[in-house]
């Protein structure tokens, strides 16, 4: 049991972390969207800046070509990247959210796993009980029976003589007559016969007496 509860605390764990890897994945991922935009946005201003230069003095307009441009360039650097990262993103997220329904069938997997064996120790449990009930009434049934026998010693009494319970009293255990652990009831029948229980299973053989 030990190890089965290692497994579902290392099940329990590695979906916590798939949700944390998950959720920060998708704060990074909203984050270079975020930059990405910006980027777009600035990129989109200094092309309209470069279009409204063209239109401007042409002594300027060659040196803020220039400077556009490589601004243009290093914003498209960016953008390049940014479009990279939000890639590699991607694709974490997807592997995060592989492994994150990866740990909850594990886990599901063990807790039913888990309730077969605590049913399978249900009926082991149940089938002890009824085996130590069995034994508990034959012994009883054993007992009655020596009583039979001895008052039939003691009386006088034939092999088909039934005594009646109260007759049996002074050769039991403390005076009273035992009782199916069960809930079954007993027949004390002659003095020749076994005393039976009504529940199946329950009963002498001439092994016993």
């Amino acid at each position: 049991m030990n190890l089965k509860r290692w497994f579902v605390v290392a099940c329990l764990t590695l979906t916590l972390v798939a949700e944390f890897l998950l959720f920060r994945a998708q704060q990074t991922r909203d984050a270079a969207r975020t930059e990405l935009f910006s980027a777009q946005v600035v990129l989109h201003s200094a092309q309209v800046e470069l279009a409204d230069l063209k239109n401007s003095n042409a002594g300027l307009q060659a040196a803020e070509i220039s400077r556009l441009r490589t601004l243009n360039q290093i914003i498209t650097n960016q953008l390049l990247e940014a479009r990279s990262s939000l890639a590699e993103l991607k694709t974490e997220y997807e592997q995060t959210a592989d492994h994150l329904v990866t740990a909850r069938r594990a886990l599901k997997l063990q807790q039913q796993h888990i309730q077969e064996v605590e049913m399978e120790k249900s009926k082991v449990v149940v089938a002890g009980v009824a085996v130590i009930q069995q034994n508990r009434c034959n012994e009883n049934l054993r007992q009655i029976d020596l009583a039979k026998q001895e008052w039939a010693l003691d009386r006088n009494r034939s092999q088909d003589a039934i005594p009646a319970n109260r007759d049996l009293l002074p050769y039991l255990k403390n005076g009273i007559l035992p009782t199916c652990p069960g809930g079954g009831i007993y027949m004390i029948n002659s003095v020749s016969e076994f005393p039976v229980c009504s529940l199946p299973g329950h009963g002498l053989t001439a092994q016993m007496r």
